[in-house]
């Protein structure tokens, strides 16, 4: 709480370098909290395919969950006591430049785990068959917002992870981007939202969010912050 204090209305500078000296928005600052850019539905029928390719067996609604765990069946996600959800959507050019690609973040969504400590995948694919170009475990709970920080035509994208605890929010963030087969963090942009504003429903809480930029090779943070309370 104190280091989001010092950081109202200061720009911190990161260390990262990039060509030019132009301003880029890395991330715009979000009191309501970080949400993806052109939150998309994907068409379920597109959805179960992805899933079928990436996962033996699965299935389609926490309903379905066996009531226990069963000591004869393999892990959660290679037995398939998983429900998988597409939770985030991106388009660009993620393995190699010029290329159409779709970035999903899916929270697979296993049985008998709560949602918060749930695992995700991130998972890339050609545009025009389908075919899929990377799959990896994924810290972060989504993918919000695609940008090209060095200029090489391959894009990278914003992961935010986020926590509620007994009314408390935070955020942090980070540039990724795909390298090979795997991900590999470009830059740590640290918190970017703490929010108490549902801590306790009749005392006023305080929301403090960062917007980051990009300017003459070096990450900017701003920090804003407001009073709220819980509806």
């Amino acid at each position: 709480m104190r280091a989001w204090l010092g950081l109202v209305g200061v720009v911190v500078a990161g260390l990262a370098r990039a060509d030019g000296s132009a301003q880029q928005t890395v991330l715009a600052c979000s009191l309501d909290g970080h949400q993806s850019e052109g939150r998309e539905q994907v068409d379920p029928a597109a959805a179960e395919r992805l899933f079928g390719t990436l996962f033996f067996r699965h299935l389609r609604r926490r309903e379905d969950c066996p009531a226990s765990p069963s000591s004869d069946r393999p892990g959660t996600t290679g037995g398939g006591d998983i429900v998988p959800t597409i939770v985030s959507v991106l388009h660009g050019s993620f393995t190699a430049p010029k290329l159409k690609e779709n970035l999903y973040v899916i929270s697979l969504g296993e049985c008998g785990t709560p949602d918060e400590l749930g695992g995700y995948r991130i998972v890339i694919t050609r545009d025009h068959d389908e075919k899929i170009a990377l799959v990896s475990p994924y810290a972060a709970s989504a993918a919000i917002r695609v940008l090209n920080v060095d200029g090489d035509g391959i894009d990278e994208f914003v992961a935010i992870s986020t926590s509620c605890l007994n009314g408390v929010c935070t955020e942090t963030a980070s540039i990724l981007r795909a390298s090979g087969l795997k991900l590999s963090v470009v830059k740590d942009l640290g918190a970017v939202y703490y929010s108490t504003c549902c801590a306790t429903k009749d005392t006023p809480g305080q929301v403090f969010c960062s917007s980051v930029v990009l300017r003459g090779g070096q990450y900017l943070k701003i920090t804003d912050s407001k009073i709220c309370t819980c509806l």
